[in-house]
């Protein structure tokens, strides 16, 4: 992978690291919990939205790779 401006971003790379983890610990917490609807509802919508988000950095990645190549 090039070193591209999004990772030169600290701030950019920060985040879509952290966007990993928090789906991971979403995904396990899902895995190991055993309550109400409701609550499994707020965590689907969660594991949903940081999916969208981790999408949307992925594009930009790639956006950049192809304004770098320029």
């Amino acid at each position: 992978m090039k070193n591209n401006a999004f990772f030169k971003n600290k701030r950019k790379r920060a985040l879509f690291f952290a966007n990993i983890i928090l789906i991971l610990f979403i995904s396990f917490h899902l895995i190991q919990m055993e309550s109400t609807d409701e609550e499994l509802m707020t965590f689907v919508l969660f594991l949903i939205g940081d999916i969208a988000l981790l999408i949307y950095q992925i594009v930009e990645i790639i956006r950049s790779n192809k304004k770098d190549t320029k």
